[in-house]
């Protein structure tokens, strides 16, 4: 089969279904959970991972930090800061050397790693855990018991690797979150039919973040979003394989004119600080038939061997990040009172070889409470 899907169905500690999808030629091991009933508590889910002196970088909103403080060379302030949820956009990746496993989380917000407190940010346990939902901050505060809502769908995807990569981690999650979709179209001059794209960039670091119609109507641009997740500069050139951008503008994110840019060869120039976000917007020329397969997709491409008409280019990604580590997923249902779901056990029926042996992690809802301040305690152990 092109790829099996395992069905984990749970009457506790709240009913839900958990799905674990596993594609052959693909390294990804994909969750989606349904949460079927109503709660009040606080609950989260649970990932952890046998990894020693565990790093962890995660997207906030417009960056990929460190989640260590500031003296240890993390990017959180060792003072007047609060540690116990942190932000959880596309990914989290944590990692210990040259060995590490991205989380790819297509719906929650926040995440507590460790066992961190308000006051105390847990680099050391080598956990991570999404919120599903609660109060976190007491009864007095957010929506009381979901808003009476009673179905949520959480959706998380796994993948090894070796030393971490920001882009590698930032293109995996979006691939997962953005899977590919086929359709049969008619008109025009035929595609190639290996890959397309309407933009390339030259860079693998930097990705096309945004692309859209000026707000002031197509007429006035196509408006480009890119972003350098590498720590370092970067000169790229931003193409356009079917139409030559004859003219660029750089422009604040609301749209704002900053500048002209320059292009040469119909391809706009870019240079970029390390981890900057740029916008801009672009003019295109009389459109061609396409004759070229680009050689680097800017836009997000599927890699999960889900069969579509075309198969998109594998976008580069840095040595050592395409290793897969031999693994076991199991997906259960616990709490402190003991689980009423069996555990399930997949196995990848395709593993390659793999650079460094990784576990990864029991799934699990668990339980917080809060303690005598109010604050909120995760009284459930992680099993690495």
């Amino acid at each position: 089969p092109v790829s099996v899907t395992l069905l984990a169905t749970a009457d506790g500690p709240l009913a839900h279904t958990t799905r674990v999808t596993l594609t052959r030629g693909s390294d990804r091991i994909a969750l989606e959970n349904v949460i079927a009933q109503n709660f009040s508590d606080v609950r989260t889910w649970s990932f952890a991972f046998n990894l020693d002196a565990p790093d962890v970088w995660h997207e906030e909103v417009g960056a990929v930090i460190r989640a260590k403080l500031l003296p240890q060379g993390g990017h959180y302030a060792a003072r007047n800061a609060r540690y116990d949820w942190l932000t959880l956009n596309h990914f989290a990746d944590m990692s210990a050397g040259d060995t590490g496993v991205t989380l790819s989380n297509a719906d929650c917000y926040f995440m507590q790693l460790g066992n961190s407190t308000p006051t105390t940010l847990d680099t050391t346990t080598p956990r991570i855990a999404p919120l599903v939902g609660g109060q976190v901050d007491g009864p007095n505060l957010g929506i009381p018991s979901q808003g009476g809502d009673s179905r949520f769908t959480q959706r998380f995807a796994l993948q090894a690797h070796g030393a971490f990569d920001s882009a590698a981690a930032m293109r995996f999650a979006l691939e997962h979150q953005n899977p590919l979709v086929a359709h049969a179209i008619s008109g025009g001059a035929a595609y190639p039919p290996d890959a397309f794209s309407l933009l390339t960039l030259s860079d693998p670091n930097v990705l096309l973040w945004a692309l859209k119609p000026a707000d002031d109507g197509v007429a006035q641009g196509v408006i480009a979003r890119v972003w350098n997740l590498a720590a370092t500069a970067a000169n790229c050139t931003l193409a356009a394989p079917v139409a030559a951008i004859t003219a660029a503008q750089r422009v604040s994110h609301i749209e704002t004119p900053i500048a002209d840019a320059p292009t040469v060869g119909g391809a706009l120039s870019i240079a970029l600080a390390g981890n900057q976000l740029q916008t801009y917007a672009l003019t295109f020329g009389t459109a061609t038939a396409p004759t070229a397969t680009p050689s680097s997709t800017a836009s997000p491409t599927s890699t999960d061997g889900t069969p579509a008409p075309t198969t998109p280019t594998t976008t580069p990604r840095a040595p050592g990040c395409d290793a897969t580590a031999t693994a076991t997923s199991t997906v259960q249902a616990t709490t402190t009172t003991p689980a009423l779901a069996p555990a399930i056990t997949t196995t990848p029926s395709t593993t390659a070889t793999p650079k460094a042996k990784v576990y990864l992690p029991i799934v699990r809802c668990a339980r917080a409470t809060t303690d005598a301040g109010n604050n909120t305690v995760n009284d459930a152990q992680a099993l690495c």
